[in-house]
């Protein structure tokens, strides 16, 4: 985290227009981005868990400020020859573009997002979870031996009432290494505040990302650690971007 920190205040010092997570789409401008994770779960059961989810995100351009993001998708496991699925995150809401200084720019988010336990065997539930969504985000591109490379920083809290809490963080950065070919290094933790459950994890994930036109496409590995009950999931990550 702190080497993430160092490497976004060093872009500041930059003078390449900046393009991060935080900026807004131009109006009628639109991203999406349909991108599949797999991996093995260890320490939770007896046996793996195998895990597949699948995600959808929509973001739409409104004004030169503002722009609404969509997340759908589904998720599956499997344990012991029984399979699951159902529905992953779901979230919508609207983005704006708070300032704006050089290539810097810092925005925030507000919308509802469903959480969904699928579990597994007797802890398996449906039941969604509601969560009122502030977000808050910051980003910068910046230029470094010649390599055009971007910064972002973003923390989400989302409220679900009483002692219901959780807090995510999220610092990414991406280096351009040969014509439309660039890697992106994402660190990810979070804390969950359920009633008298508390959990926590992390993530770390690493990515290359090549662009064919308005077309990328996005393959590498994630890794998460969750907390206290330990468990490690790994396995490959893989998505497609489309502007249009």
């Amino acid at each position: 985290m702190r080497v993430l920190v160092m490497v976004f205040f060093a872009a500041v010092a930059c003078r390449a227009p900046a393009s991060a997570g935080a900026w807004t789409l131009p109006p009628g401008r639109s991203l999406a981005i349909l991108k599949s994770d797999q991996g093995v779960e260890l320490g939770a059961a007896p046996a793996p868990i195998a895990q597949q989810s699948v995600t959808l995100f929509v973001e739409h351009g409104l004004t030169d400020t503002l722009s609404i993001e969509l997340k759908t998708g589904v998720q599956m496991n499997g344990l012991a020859g029984v399979r699951r699925t159902g529905p992953s995150e779901q979230a919508l809401g609207v983005k704006r573009r708070l300032a704006h200084w050089r290539n810097v720019v810092a925005s925030g988010y507000l919308g509802e997002r469903v959480l969904f336990d699928l579990g597994v065997g007797p802890f398996a539930k449906d039941r969604p979870d509601w969560r009122t969504e502030a977000r808050g985000l910051v980003g910068a591109n910046f230029r470094l031996f010649g390599h055009d490379g971007y910064a972002d920083l973003e923390t989400m809290v989302l409220y679900g009432g009483g002692a219901r809490m959780q807090v995510r963080e999220e610092s990414t950065v991406g280096v351009g290494l040969v014509r439309a070919t660039s890697v992106t290094l994402s660190l990810r933790q979070g804390q969950d505040q359920r009633e008298t459950y508390r959990s926590s994890w992390s993530t770390q994930e690493a990515t290359a990302v090549r662009a064919f036109g308005r077309w990328r496409v996005e393959a590498g590995w994630r890794r998460t650690t969750t907390f206290p009950s330990t468990t490690v999931t790994t396995g490959p990550v893989f998505a497609v971007w489309r502007s249009f």
